[in-house]
């Protein structure tokens, strides 16, 4: 699914992974050791403990943007800045296993709203994206749907580069 438009053919198969996404998240982070958690692989780059503080905070983005489209058809969504959020609302230091309640539950209740949205609703609403233009609910499932299978490779290299500074 990962770089696939979604369309009314493939929305089903971008509704399941995004239903998975919780469960996916949850499996990758079983084989994380906890010394792996706060491991910083570079500067600039997140440690597991960031990323999963991160997916609360998109998936609560995700949350009023997906309302937006629904409720609010033609009105305007705002953007933020993901690196700014995790250095000034201190990531680092958030409890991450709050935050992935918090995903979990933003996750259920977003997946609740999509897939009980009418046909007409999926056909014919959008809001205003800052950067992106016009952006349907089938924008809104690409983008969120595709979201954690992208978190899952970078947990997967953070777990690579601890185990490459380990063994030097």
């Amino acid at each position: 699914m990962t770089g696939i438009m979604v369309t009314e053919t493939n929305r089903k198969e971008a509704i399941t992974l995004l239903e998975q996404g919780y469960e996916l998240v949850k499996i990758a982070l079983a084989g994380v050791p906890a010394e792996v958690i706060d491991f910083r692989p570079g500067p600039g780059r997140w440690t597991v403990h960031e990323i999963i503080c991160h997916l609360a905070d998109s998936e609560a983005n995700a949350y009023v943007r997906l309302r937006k489209i629904v409720a609010e058809n033609g009105s305007s969504i705002a953007i933020y800045d993901q690196d700014t959020w995790a250095q000034e609302l201190h990531y680092a230091e958030m409890d991450h296993l709050a935050a992935l309640e918090l995903f979990r539950l933003l996750r259920a209740a977003n997946h609740a709203i999509i897939t009980s949205t009418s046909d007409i609703v999926w056909a014919t609403h959008a809001v205003n994206h800052p950067e992106k233009g016009s952006f349907t609910l089938d924008d809104w499932l690409r983008t969120y749907s595709q979201h954690i299978p992208g978190h899952i490779r970078q947990i997967e290299r953070n777990m690579e580069a601890w185990r490459k500074a380990s063994e030097g």
